[in-house]
């Protein structure tokens, strides 16, 4: 059903993760031999003890997937899309794990914010430091060369357009990468009730690996509302945050 697609992530996240490798590779070895749970909890512990990065979030989401877990599977590819956004690799499982989740989609986002996702929280951070250092390099060439301030009015008016853009577009890129709105279903099925109470009557059901657009919350539950808008209320056991951090 996934092997080919999902086979080729050792080729394309094939990294070395200082100072560790040795249990990168370790987790990567079992995911080959087949011990997903073993490569899940290697992956797991990489990401516990801070070291965080795409490669890691793709293998444990491969690994998830493997062994049937597609919900996670779907919120590690997701995570790994906010570190790599332009990856094709990352992007191209994240969609088929989501064809394979047979009446799930991802809910729908504005056109808009697509411009923001090109670049990761990181990137757009990188970016804004970089028109400071630009802004104030210009400014100390214009105050060096006292005589030629008229002729430095276009690239300090260009630097300040720079700086401000990217002022602002760094907290709204943030913003819209929390994705604070949005979870997946971790468990094979839940009941989305009226209200926030088991007593309550059941609304509808959603699937392991269904992501829903998350509305309020409450104790324990949470309001969510699917692509088909409807809406009710979950436990919070049974889904996964964006940006939250792997439960057991």
């Amino acid at each position: 059903m996934t092997g080919r697609l999902m086979a080729c992530w050792i080729l394309l996240f094939g990294v070395l993760l200082s100072p560790r490798a040795g249990e990168f590779e370790e987790a990567n070895r079992s995911f080959e031999t087949g011990d997903y749970a073993k490569a899940i909890s290697g992956y797991r512990g990489l990401l516990t003890n801070g070291t965080e990065s795409a490669a890691v979030w793709f293998n444990l989401g491969n690994a998830y997937f493997k062994d049937g877990q597609f919900g996670r599977g779907i919120h590690c590819y997701r995570q790994a899309r906010r570190l790599e956004p332009r990856d094709p690799d990352i992007r191209a499982n994240l969609q088929f794990a989501r064809k394979e989740v047979a009446g799930a989609f991802a809910p729908e986002t504005a056109t808009w914010q697509n411009f923001f996702r090109y670049l990761s929280p990181r990137e757009w951070a990188g970016l804004t430091a970089i028109a400071g250092f630009v802004l104030f390099g210009v400014l100390a060439i214009r105050e060096r060369f006292a005589r030629e301030r008229t002729a430095l009015i276009w690239p300090v008016r260009l630097a300040v357009l720079f700086a401000v853009v990217c002022g602002v577009a760094c907290p709204v890129a943030d913003s819209i990468w929390s994705d604070e709105d949005a979870a997946v279903v971790i468990v094979k099925k839940a009941e989305v009730r009226y209200g926030p109470l088991l007593d309550s009557k059941s609304a509808f059901q959603v699937k392991d690996g269904e992501e829903l657009e998350l509305l309020d919350s409450k104790d324990d539950w949470r309001q969510v509302r699917n692509t088909s808008g409807q809406a009710g209320w979950i436990e919070a056991g049974q889904i996964l945050q964006s940006g939250a951090a792997i439960q057991p």
